[in-house]
């Protein structure tokens, strides 16, 4: 049995979690994350034991020290600065995304104006770029 265990008594002490961390564990059992409360139930030196309510559910488990956040104004902030790392993740990933589809239809194109029969889009681009070779012609930088 852990000794450095320590239980809450008499007071109820809100804590949020971080919103990474609840989304990843959570979200998609419990639901939004700004839709849940957390009490501490025990505390031990890295991690609090904590009721979780949500609408309509609630659940006990442990949370990192280092996922949590005391008041409500960090949880609101920490919710923001995720919601802003998740908008420019999909920003560099719409662009990457439009760069591949820009390199991949300008080999179609290269391929076609040197007359390579056979490519087409839906191919993969291996099999363009060896439809390429196999024409004896080298490929684009």
């Amino acid at each position: 049995m852990n000794t450095n265990t320590n239980t809450i008594n008499n007071t109820i002490t809100p804590i949020y979690m971080k919103a990474w961390f609840y989304n990843k564990n959570y979200e998609e059992s419990y639901g939004p994350y700004a839709e849940h409360e957390c009490f501490v139930v025990q505390e031990t030196e890295k991690a609090y034991k904590v009721v979780v309510l949500t609408k309509g559910h609630s659940f006990n488990c442990w949370v990192p020290k280092s996922c949590t956040v005391a008041t409500a104004e960090e949880k609101t902030a920490e919710a923001e600065q995720a919601e802003q790392r998740k908008a420019e993740w999909e920003t560099k990933r719409q662009e990457r995304w439009e760069a591949a589809c820009k390199a991949y239809n300008d080999l179609i194109a290269y391929a076609k104006a040197h007359g390579v029969s056979g490519v087409r889009e839906g191919l993969r681009r291996e099999t363009i770029e060896q439809k390429i070779l196999n024409a004896g012609i080298a490929l684009p930088a």
